[in-house]
């Protein structure tokens, strides 16, 4: 009830009808309750009887000889304070651990010792379990000194959370038995005899937050210089990218940011590409990983390789990495960028599904007006299948066919559809800002016009003059039909394009429509002398 240990002998059994408390011999023995020879050491505390025999181990556990029995008629209780350390020092070497120990070694109120006593008899008493000998005979004189703590209301608001006024704080902690006196911000309070667990300021914080209820705390903020943690906005939108490509059916791989530099040649840059110009590792591990990579096709292509190897012939793989980049001559002046690969291999697959798996990633990234220009350069790609994609003329990827020689350089026996961005110029375009545009009542009407062109004319020119002179009410135009043939001369193609007209104010009229269709076919004549299909 009162945490203090107490211990019964038998009285008749103990020589002298006295204890003596005294350090252990070096050497002697005791048995103790557990029935158990424990050999004591010098600096062991033990309860000795009248003729200095020990008869138990203090604080730890008492002796067999002495121990309450059924045949007891007389008990001596003893209830007494030891030296915490002593007392765990013999535990621990005894291997010896009890109730009593455990008390004891933690340390408490030697208060305690008069109390627990007294509140025992005073249980024989009521209980009429035994008859009382008048007097309680105390030894030692050792007063444990009042303790002060002090606690400023201040930080106890701070570190809790809460705006209590010093009065209410002094009240918590009285309702706990403490007396307190307040001075200003500082409440001292006198710690009570049975709460030894109490030391530093911290301590009365706890216990009047425990009062108040921890669940009643509104959860607040930080304050101070601190910055609430959280992911930049590229970052963000990176884990977007890798959401929406995963969306597409594309598996995400990660290889090293470290490569071999033949791979350039087996990429066939010419020698004076900019690729080739990488940040080359002071204490690479081999030739094969001695430079940082500055693209992540090959990377790509060596992951492909593998699969094929493997018997995986269905592949829709991405990667989403670092390069590393120059800036001038100096290497510590180097940055990172950011690429996405996304590559294509299988029999269902060709230029168009990758184009129209960008054309849906875009989309998703609110980025606009983007546009497919014809790339024959790029020596890596096929030159008749590879365009790159611009936004505002900054190029932001490229697409297409990978060189038939390149997938020889790479042991690829299947074609290979792949496309490389630049995410950093990505997150420049993007837009996540996607406003509701209201769907227009009034009807959509259509018009086909099919013409024969010179070959080399680009699909995506003719549709930004399509858009550019057919006036606001355009609302797409498509290619839907491509031509060549026996019947179309040599160096010409055949293109057919749907034009959709739709005014959100009003229903079109046919003279409108047929206005905006001729100037649409003047201009066309115009740029490119273009043949009209009836």
């Amino acid at each position: 009830e009162y945490g203090q240990p107490l211990h019964a002998y038998d009285l008749d059994l103990i020589k002298g009808k006295k204890l003596i408390v005294r350090q252990g011999n070096e050497g002697e023995s005791l048995k103790t309750l557990d029935e158990k020879e424990r050999t004591i050491k010098a600096e062991d505390i033990v309860i000795a009887d009248g003729n200095s025999k020990a008869i138990g181990l203090a604080g730890v556990m008492g002796g067999f000889e002495t121990e309450v029995t059924e045949n007891t008629k007389n008990i001596l209780i003893e209830s007494a304070n030891f030296d915490s350390e002593a007392i765990r020092k013999t535990s621990k070497r005894l291997g010896l651990r009890s109730e009593a120990s455990s008390r004891y070694e933690k340390g408490i109120s030697s208060k305690l010792a008069e109390y627990g006593i007294k509140r025992f008899l005073k249980l024989i008493e009521e209980t009429n379990s035994g008859s009382l000998v008048e007097g309680i005979h105390d030894d030692g004189s050792y007063e444990a000194e009042d303790q002060f703590v002090k606690v400023r209301n201040s930080r106890l608001n701070s570190l809790l959370g809460l705006d209590l006024s010093v009065e209410e704080s002094k009240k918590y902690l009285e309702e706990l038995e403490f007396e307190c006196q307040v001075e200003d911000d500082i409440i001292t309070a006198k710690v009570p005899y049975f709460r030894s667990d109490i030391s530093i300021e911290a301590d009365l914080i706890e216990e009047v937050g425990r009062l108040y209820g921890f669940h009643n705390i509104e959860p607040k903020g930080l304050e101070g210089p601190l910055t609430q943690g959280k992911k930049s906005d590229l970052r963000n939108f990176i884990d977007k990218i890798r959401d929406e490509v995963y969306g597409l059916g594309f598996s995400e791989v990660v290889s090293y940011s470290f490569i071999s530099p033949k791979q350039y040649d087996k990429l066939n840059l010419s020698q004076d590409s900019k690729l080739r110009d990488s940040l080359k590792i002071l204490n690479p591990l081999g030739e094969d990983f001695s430079v940082m990579r500055t693209t992540l096709i090959g990377n790509m292509l060596d992951i492909i390789r593998r699969n094929l190897n493997n018997k995986q012939f269905d592949l829709r793989l991405s990667e989403l990495g670092n390069s590393f980049v120059k800036v001038g001559d100096d290497p510590s002046q180097s940055k990172e960028e950011k690429l996405l690969v996304m590559a294509l291999v299988g029999d269902e697959y060709d230029y168009y599904y990758l184009k129209d798996s960008l054309e849906k990633l875009l989309t998703k990234l609110g980025i606009e007006d983007n546009k497919f220009q014809t790339e024959e350069n790029n020596p890596s790609f096929h030159p008749g299948r590879t365009a790159n994609v611009l936004v505002n003329d900054e190029k932001l990827a490229v697409i297409g066919e990978v060189h038939p020689l390149v997938l020889d350089n790479f042991d690829i026996n299947k074609r290979v559809y792949l496309l490389e961005a630049n995410v950093d110029t990505l997150f420049k375009y993007a837009n996540d800002n996607i406003q509701y545009k209201e769907i227009s009542k009034y009807p959509l009407v259509d018009r086909d016009i099919a013409f024969i062109i010179n070959d080399r004319v680009e699909a995506q020119d003719i549709i930004e003059t399509i858009r550019n002179n057919g006036g606001e009410n355009i609302k797409f135009v498509k290619l839907f039909d491509r031509y060549a043939g026996s019947q179309i001369e040599d160096g010409k193609v055949s293109l057919a394009f749907k034009i959709g007209f739709q005014s959100n104010i009003k229903t079109l009229k046919d003279d409108e429509i047929k206005a905006a269709f001729n100037k649409i076919v003047d201009k066309l004549e115009d740029y490119y002398d273009i043949d009209l299909r009836s």
